[in-house]
């Protein structure tokens, strides 16, 4: 592998890309002004970036009129450098080196942290433990594969695609579910304080930052899998606006991870290794919440929301308890109490 290739960008190509297309595409709501476009880069009430489509430029009025190109935006937009935000415009709409046949994509060591990847040693990434394996195979693994991690996908690729299943993939897709979090817990905001709220607005800011970090990991994972048959993945397209409204209306489901609970990857997988299958329960979101801490008693327990309904997955042992649990009805017991306090005692 060629480790001194660089990836060379048609940069025509990228500062051509529709300058209203590439804010929109990094979560900013844009707003027509006849040919051009206005757009809010901070908490403001009145937007203050403009859009030109004829220059297919912007200028930030309220930052002492900084602007520039697309390439410009997104460095602006990622806080990075310009060598970066070449990049991941070029990711963001799918767009190959100029010489993508010599170009080494291997990402360098600081975005395999982006993926929860320790580049500088492959053993690192590793789970193998002494007091299971013994200490003669572990420091034969650490040996054998005492290396970098570029080294590793060169030498061994096998093991390498296994590390990132095992950790790059589940590392990748927790910033996803975080993301989407976060928006799950403004929209539930804005109902239960009865608010309209904009995408544009500062109490967006934590959610937008965490879709720029899903966004920007997704691409390093994507350019650091050499065969996707051994790890599948497929970048999703994000979009702010457009994934708050689908949460919103209940047409996109949010994982709700929380301390005492594992993620669905991690229940599938505990379940897989002791030979034990699934079970899955809905109830409504009021009821979940209510009965959340019981239930994580119960069993553990991954808890899926969409719109105002919530999905359990669970080890299928615990499957009467839980379901005991949902349907229980705390007037009947009451009732029932209330009729035996009434009987006659002997």
């Amino acid at each position: 592998m060629n480790k001194s290739a660089r990836a060379f960008y048609d940069l025509e190509k990228l500062k051509s890309i529709p300058i209203a297309e590439v804010a929109q595409a990094y979560g900013i709501e844009v707003k027509p002004s006849g040919t051009d476009f206005w757009c809010k880069l901070r908490d403001e009430r009145t937007p203050s970036c403009k859009l030109y489509t004829k220059t297919n430029s912007f200028c930030d009025f309220g930052n002492t009129n900084y602007g520039g190109d697309t390439i410009q935006l997104t460095a602006f937009l990622h806080s990075c450098s310009r060598a970066d935000a070449i990049e991941i415009l070029a990711n963001t709409f799918g767009i190959a080196p100029e010489n993508q046949a010599t170009y080494n994509r291997f990402p360098s060591n600081r975005q395999l942290a982006k993926i929860g990847i320790q580049g500088d040693r492959a053993t690192k990434n590793f789970d193998f433990h002494p007091e299971k394996y013994g200490d003669s195979v572990a420091m034969k693994i650490s040996e054998k594969y005492a290396m970098t991690v570029e080294r590793l996908s060169e030498q061994y690729p096998d093991v390498y695609h296994q590390m990132l299943r095992a950790k790059a993939v589940p590392y990748v897709h927790s910033l996803r579910q975080m993301y989407l979090a976060e928006l799950r817990r403004l929209h539930e905001f804005s109902v239960n304080f009865g608010l309209k709220i904009q995408t544009s607005n500062e109490i967006f800011d934590e959610a937008r930052e965490l879709m720029r970090d899903a966004q920007t990991s997704e691409h390093i994972l994507h350019n650091a899998i050499h065969d996707f048959q051994k790890v599948p993945f497929q970048e999703n397209q994000y979009a702010l606006d457009k994934d708050f409204a689908a949460i919103a209306k209940g047409r996109m489901s949010v994982e709700l991870v929380n301390d005492e609970s594992l993620n669905y990857r991690e229940l599938k997988a505990l379940l897989k290794a002791g030979n034990r299958s699934i079970a899955y329960s809905k109830l409504p979101c009021d009821k979940f919440y209510t009965l959340s801490e019981q239930l994580q008693k119960t069993a553990t327990v991954s808890a899926f929301a969409k719109g105002d309904t919530v999905t359990l997955a669970y080890d299928s042992t615990y499957a009467d308890q839980i379901e005991d649990l949902i349907n229980f009805n705390q007037g009947e017991q009451l009732t029932a109490a209330e009729t035996v306090n009434m009987l006659p005692t002997m």
